[in-house]
């Protein structure tokens, strides 16, 4: 395996840990950031902001989920840096069911995609943010119809 095939799929192991522990801590409900996430995510980074922001507020509003997400599409971008993968990402929320304060629950997840910055950071590789635009605005996970083909 080449250094940019490890690189590469050391960020991807990045990106699935920090989703995974995501997931867990919106199941829980009460907003609590879990310590391990900062394992795959950087603190203070754009990502991490987004992510953990997410989690506090569906707590505040007395949300939690039921099912996991699930990456279903996932593809290096551009060309390959020692420190920097850029990924293109794709996650089927569709089957996570959300349970409200009253007990009430929908089905509201999406097939979304966004394109992440992983950052080799103290010798581990950790999800930094997301592009961004051409109007300067984050390239956050969007709603998508399907999920991009890998170009290569």
């Amino acid at each position: 395996m080449s250094i940019q095939e490890r690189d590469y799929a050391a960020a991807a192991e990045a990106v699935r840990n920090a989703s995974r522990l995501i997931d867990e801590a919106i199941m829980v409900g009460d907003g609590t950031i879990p310590e391990e996430l900062q394992r795959y995510a950087i603190p203070g980074e754009p990502f991490w902001d987004a992510e953990t922001q997410a989690i506090k507020r569906l707590a505040k509003e007395g949300k939690r989920t039921n099912g996991v997400t699930e990456v279903v599409a996932m593809h290096p971008i551009g060309a390959h840096t020692p420190n920097l993968v850029r990924l293109y990402v794709c996650v089927d929320g569709r089957m996570v069911v959300t349970i409200n304060e009253d007990g009430s629950r929908h089905r509201n997840g999406a097939l979304v995609a966004a394109r992440l910055m992983v950052r080799k950071s103290d010798d581990a590789w950790r999800v930094q943010g997301y592009e961004t635009n051409d109007d300067g605005t984050l390239a956050n996970f969007q709603p998508v119809s399907e999920c991009a083909e890998d170009p290569a």
